[in-house]
């Protein structure tokens, strides 16, 4: 039976929860697919020893990640300051005759473009460090409760793990083979505090955008 969990079609959604029965009855073929899949959220699970230090460090990183947001801001603005200037400098010296109109189109579309790239680099950084200092938080929080979801009884909190951490889910006889919704928990390699702090770098720096997508469906 193949669950896609993310845009569950109506016709597997029976399956899904007839898969959470079986963990509630405690099926033994479905208890054992559970192993598997907390083998597998092993390498994820952020410690209660662990979770303060990474959440401080989170907190410690963002305050310079904000004071590089800033200047960023600062320099973009002024940038796109200093086109405009020369787009209107330029639209004078075509009114006053003084280059061709062939001229003025080419270093008119080169400004433009200038322009465009500028916006779109000031638009993204509307993200602004303390959004993602938020993210990350959630998700380390997130990643810290893994132990105590998977020994719950409580199906919905179940579902809801499966449906943050996998795209796709395979029971495929006795072997549970899955998908992760982002390559980036494929970044959890160690149990050390240090590689962490290392994960929460890689997220923020390669994966941001799955960061802020995914965090954003995580109940609080």
């Amino acid at each position: 039976m193949t669950l896609t969990i993310i845009g569950l079609p109506a016709n597997k959604r029976e399956g899904f929860d007839l898969y959470y029965t079986g963990i509630v009855r405690g099926d033994k073929q479905i208890v054992r697919k559970l192993e598997q899949i907390e083998t597998a959220l092993q390498p994820l699970m952020i410690s209660d020893d662990e979770i303060d230090s990474v959440i401080a460090y989170i907190k410690k990183t963002s305050k310079s990640e904000q004071s590089d947001y800033l200047d960023n801001q600062r320099i973009y603005r002024k940038e796109l300051s200093d086109i405009d200037t020369q787009i209107d400098r330029l639209t004078d010296l075509l009114i006053n005759n003084h280059i061709s109109n062939d001229a003025y189109q080419r270093k008119h579309s080169e400004l433009q473009l200038m322009h465009s790239d500028l916006a779109i680099r000031l638009d993204r950084q509307q993200v602004t460090a303390k959004d993602t200092e938020t993210a990350l938080i959630t998700l380390v929080k997130f990643m810290n409760n893994i132990d105590i979801v998977i020994k719950s009884s409580k199906n919905d909190e179940k579902r809801e793990l499966l449906k943050t951490l996998f795209s796709n889910f395979l029971l495929n006889g006795r072997n549970v083979q899955y998908t992760w919704v982002s390559s980036m928990f494929e970044r959890c390699n160690g149990r050390l505090n240090h590689k962490w702090l290392r994960f929460c770098d890689d997220v923020r720096t390669y994966h941001h955008e799955d960061l802020l997508l995914i965090t954003q469906n995580i109940s609080s």
